[in-house]
């Protein structure tokens, strides 16, 4: 029956909502022993990889990731299986690698759900290699590619901060006030208004940093 593998699957992951990883991680094999043809098999496999994250053991979930996309490598989630190999590895400080993977994902599948934190995370991978122009780049494509995606307030400030460390203060006002304007219900939108006069400010603009500083206050 269907039914079982299907109902052996639910219990697993009910077992890793309750946080109780070691039944749920012996449930998840459990169904990939018994049923390793059914429709559960490759999801029970991807799971792996969330219990042990769910646990914060960072190199048994990239190695759960890793066998997943062996097993299953034309199964749907070994694209999401990819994504969260990189994201062990970025975990564990090994940036050089998650790059890789973060940069695969972008190039084989552009179009999927999981690119856009691939794109985020590979412009954190960038930044954190001492790559910084190269963050910058990839920081500025994913706005201008992603402006409604929920990473991009975070991406324009970040962004803004850039500009402001390198004394380059007209281009971090625009940025800071973009982010403002166009993310105005974002928590990082009043942050913005406050570095926008700055940046200003610092460009001896002072009457401009008086519109974004009043404006702050008047919000």
């Amino acid at each position: 029956m269907p039914e079982r593998s299907r109902a052996a699957y639910q219990a697993a992951e009910c077992l890793r909502r309750l946080r109780q990883f070691d039944d749920a991680r012996a449930e998840f094999r459990r169904v990939l022993r018994t049923w390793p043809e059914s429709e559960e098999a490759p999801a029970a496999a991807y799971a792996l990889g969330l219990v042990a994250e769910d646990a914060g053991d960072w190199a048994t979930a990239e190695a759960a990731y890793e066998t997943m996309r062996r097993q299953f490598p034309r199964h749907a989630l070994a694209v999401t299986a990819l994504l969260g190999q990189g994201r062990a590895r970025y975990r564990q400080g090994r940036f050089a690698a998650a790059l890789e993977d973060f940069e695969q994902l972008l190039e084989r599948h552009p179009d999927h759900s999981e690119a856009e934190t691939a794109g985020v995370l590979r412009v954190w991978c960038l930044y954190l290699l001492g790559r910084e122009d190269a963050a910058v780049e990839a920081a500025r494509g994913f706005a201008e590619r992603q402006p409604k995606s929920e990473w991009t307030p975070e991406i324009l400030f970040w962004l803004g901060e850039q500009r402001f460390n390198r004394r380059q203060w007209n281009e971090a006002e625009q940025v800071f006030a973009s982010l403002a304007a166009e993310h105005s219900t974002s928590p990082l939108a009043d942050r913005a208004l406050y570095w926008a006069g700055r940046s200003a400010a610092a460009a001896k603009e002072y009457r401009r940093a008086l519109e974004y500083y009043g404006k702050l206050a008047a919000q």
